[in-house]
């Protein structure tokens, strides 16, 4: 994998949505696992973006179940960081 998009929540500080790398961004996946060990799955080949996308769209995929787990887990930290 090259190209790389994050296509979860927000992380202030860590990563935000639709950023794309020219790399394998293996420290800030680590740090958004520590988050909620579901971002990991947010992290998708631009060359599987449309599909991932797509699903994410689609109600109760896996996608969109674990992008409403990731976004709850996300405030959650953000309000004990604070």
């Amino acid at each position: 994998m090259t190209n790389v998009m994050y296509i979860g929540p927000t992380m202030r500080g860590i990563v935000r949505r639709n950023q794309i790398y020219t790399y394998t961004p293996t420290e800030v996946i680590e740090k958004a696992t520590e988050v909620s060990e579901l971002s990991k799955y947010f992290f998708i080949g631009m060359d599987d973006i449309v599909s991932a996308k797509n699903e994410l769209k689609r109600e109760n995929s896996f996608l969109d179940i674990a992008y409403k787990k990731v976004t709850k887990e996300v405030l959650k930290w953000l309000t004990s960081t604070t």
